[in-house]
């Protein structure tokens, strides 16, 4: 389900459309499927290695699909790439093989960990591994008794170990493809999976001779996830900052720890008896969050020093430099400029039209950066000196009724207020903040006279052929001609000049299935006539 998009390219350096190709086959070059542009998704195209070939050709391309891909033809010339120049795409990365590890099982708290399991008071312990594993459909922790006996298993990375008994216990870790298969009951070795599996050859000790009556405070680090000591924020976006606060004690802020908020002179500003704490609206002043492990009840004193704040039990405050960090830096962004390539639909970076037959020709731009074109993105229209003609802040461009030949749209990426020089060499246009042009040829060329079809002036000659009804509301179109034998062609295009059908059985009458505007080409020995049609049915 996950797209597998490829982008061709050839050695022309041709883009995909009227005379390239590129032809997909299985890997005995029989075609399966001709692309007119220069990207394919693979993505459900079945489990058998295909081929992709480049085809140039002129005219109208023959394929020949379910034969060798030598026999597709075209109306002109045409060349295959040769046998050995194609890219072979094969199917078989779908499967990535899982590996079962030996993992080191660890705490921040040490390998040996005493508590006291009967106080009322939660003794959870966070798990890690060397693996970096988080439990869950891979990774478990198995629990067992001094003698390895399995107890539990534990699908997270945290274990409460309150009421849990006297007994010491042990702390493994267990890498596993598939599905787990728990020993309960039994030596913890004899815990297997369906696929791989792994047992970690350390383990956490966990004993249960903390139950001391004497409550003993003890200095700590405060921090946030990942235990990290600094964090950047924006306090005034109206975006909540919540920021998650820990310690290396373990302790749940509330009955005998708490995080003093402070300025940077150590001035106490709040004090937290919670795990999460929203600092948006804080000003933008830095801040730093201390933390107090204290017995009996907490003395706070706001606005004072915060080793002034006490307890009327014993207290430690977390050291001068074990304290988290709240910076504001976040609110300004940095001006980022970016190169971008300029193009039009299917990233073509040429298109041709024909700018003076009173049919509007309006072209998609677009750019490789994904960026609207309005505040921060605007197209230069320039000659072929590069000489800017106009800014354009819209994705689509009507070129019908322009006089150069051939036009260039680069773009330019900006911040602030863009100042264009309009008559002078596009690079000359800058801007108030960062700016960027499009590379020198990452740009859309527009022939304005390349997709005319051409067609005699004479009015006599233009009028032997009479084409109607014109709007048709059906679809069908009736060509009046002397003797419709002399008839050498009937082609059809679209606004853009696209060829959309080639009748070749003549009769009087053809049949347009989609609703637009067309241009009708007939040819006969004496004259080419273009008569324009509306069909709407």
């Amino acid at each position: 389900n996950n797209p597998d998009a490829i982008q061709f390219t050839n050695s022309l350096g041709l883009a995909a459309g009227d005379n390239y190709a590129y032809l997909i086959t299985d890997a005995n070059e029989i075609l399966r499927r001709v692309v007119i542009g220069d990207t394919f998704d693979f993505e459900g195209s079945g489990d058998e290695s295909m081929r992709v070939y480049g085809f140039h050709y002129d005219g109208i391309i023959n394929p020949a699909i379910g034969s060798p891909r030598q026999n597709t033809t075209a109306t002109g010339c045409h060349e295959h790439s040769s046998a050995s120049d194609f890219i072979s795409i094969t199917k078989d990365a779908c499967i990535p093989e899982f590996i079962c590890e030996s993992s080191t099982v660890t705490t921040s708290a040490g390998t040996t960990i005493d508590i006291c399991p009967d106080d009322i008071n939660p003794d959870a312990i966070q798990f890690t591994n060397s693996l970096g594993l988080a439990a869950g459909d891979n990774y478990a922790y198995l629990i067992t008794d001094a003698n390895e006996i399995l107890r539990r298993v534990v699908i997270g990375d945290t274990f409460d170990f309150e009421g849990s008994g006297d007994e010491s216990q042990r702390v493994y870790g267990f890498h596993y493809d598939g599905m787990i298969n728990p020993a309960i009951g039994s030596p913890r070795e004899n815990t297997t999976a369906s696929g791989c599996y792994e047992h970690s050859m350390t383990f956490i000790e966990i004993t249960k001779g903390a139950c001391v009556p004497e409550f003993e405070c003890i200095g700590s680090l405060t921090a946030t996830t990942d235990w990290a000591t600094l964090v950047d924020i924006c306090p005034t976006d109206g975006a909540d900052d919540i920021i998650q606060l820990r310690n290396n004690l373990f302790i749940v802020p509330g009955v005998n720890y708490a995080y003093l908020i402070t300025d940077t002179s150590e001035i106490v500003q709040a004090v937290v008896l919670d795990s999460l704490y929203n600092f948006e609206g804080s000003s933008l002043d830095e801040q730093r969050v201390y933390g107090i492990h204290f017995d009996g009840e907490l003395l706070p004193q706001i606005g004072q020093l915060r080793s002034e704040t006490t307890a009327t039990g014993c207290f430690v405050h977390s050291g001068g430099n074990l304290y988290l960090t709240i910076t504001k830096d976040a609110c300004v962004v940095e001006d980022v400029c970016a190169e971008s390539l300029t193009a039009t639909t299917d990233w073509a970076t040429e298109v041709n039209i024909c700018a003076n037959d009173g049919i509007e020709d309006r072209v998609e731009l677009r750019n490789s950066t994904m960026i609207p074109v309005g505040e921060n993105y605007a197209y230069l229209l320039t000659d072929e000196n590069e000489i800017l003609q106009e800014v354009i802040l819209d994705a689509f461009y009507n070129f019908e009724g322009s006089t150069s030949e051939v036009f260039r749209v680069y773009g330019v990426h900006y911040e602030g207020e863009l100042q264009a020089q309009i008559g002078q060499v596009r690079t000359e246009t800058t801007a108030t903040g960062c700016y960027v042009h499009s590379g020198g040829n990452l740009f859309l060329t527009v022939n304005t006279t390349a997709g005319c079809i051409s067609a005699l002036d004479d009015e006599q000659l233009a009028n032997a052929i009479n084409v109607y009804p014109n709007p048709s509301t059906t679809g069908f179109i009736n060509i009046d001609i002397d003797n419709m034998e002399d008839i050498q062609s009937i082609e059809v295009y679209d606004l853009n000049g696209n060829l959309y059908r080639t009748y070749e059985t003549l009769n009087p009458q053809i049949d347009i299935e989609t609703s637009g505007l067309y241009i009708i080409h007939i040819s006969t020995p004496e004259l080419q006539v273009s008569k324009r049609i509306a069909v709407m049915r």
